[in-house]
């Protein structure tokens, strides 16, 4: 197989990812689209099985800080789409004193991560935005607000996820992908932590867990490349 055809047939997989978006319109416009290059190109569904895409380790965020409820949303919004996610911390000499850079850093098939960021992406925007309207209630409160949205985020992604797990057609799909993924792991001999956080805001928590549950992730949730 040339590499323009293995070409095509990654573009075929993106594009099939978005049919399993909630939205019906946006399946149904996927599914034609890949319809539509298959005859194009004279390619079969079994050919483009056999293509798997590059394992990828990509950055979702970098910055000074990497914040308690970022680091659980990145985690939940990689297992949602089939990938893993881990912080990578640098320290950098100064005049004075070091600096830390910490990255979060997404691995999987190139079409998950890419979902994936996407996703983390908008979700991290929109509590921002969201956040917006709490300013000037203190840093805090601010905070709590924040942790809420995010909570709530992971739990309806776990809610997806438990889903898709419980779906026939979609089981060996996700062992194989959550296979790799740990395969990845266990040869960087990467260690686990669990991550905390600390709500000294109860009443903006609640605010924010309320506000989490209007987020829409249909646009998102496999869909978009």
């Amino acid at each position: 197989m040339d590499t323009d055809q293995k070409a095509v047939i990654e573009k075929i997989k993106k594009i099939l990812a978005r049919t399993q978006s909630n939205s019906e319109a946006e399946a149904a416009t996927a599914m034609k689209m890949a319809h539509d290059l298959l005859k194009k190109y004279n390619l079969t569904m079994d050919q483009v099985n056999e293509i798997e895409l590059d394992f990828v380790d990509e950055v979702a965020e970098s910055g000074s800080m990497a914040r308690n409820w970022k680091k659980m949303l990145v985690d939940a919004v990689a297992k949602y789409n089939f990938c893993g996610a881990y912080i990578h911390t640098t320290h950098l000499p100064g005049n004075i004193r070091s600096t830390t850079k910490y990255t979060l850093r997404l691995v999987g098939k190139e079409v998950n991560v890419s979902c994936s960021k996407i996703m983390y992406t908008y979700l991290t925007d929109t509590i921002d935005r969201f956040s917006k309207t709490h300013y000037g209630e203190g840093k805090e409160s601010v905070e709590a607000y924040k942790v809420g949205i995010a909570h709530v985020l992971c739990e309806r992604l776990r809610d997806l996820r438990a889903y898709e797990e419980a779906n026939t057609e979609c089981r060996a799909l996700v062992l194989k992908e959550d296979a790799a993924v740990k395969d990845f792991f266990d040869k960087a001999n990467m260690n686990t932590s669990k991550v905390s956080t600390s709500i000294k805001d109860g009443a903006a928590y609640a605010k924010g867990r309320r506000d989490g549950q209007n987020i829409s992730l249909n646009a998102q949730v496999k869909g978009n490349t």
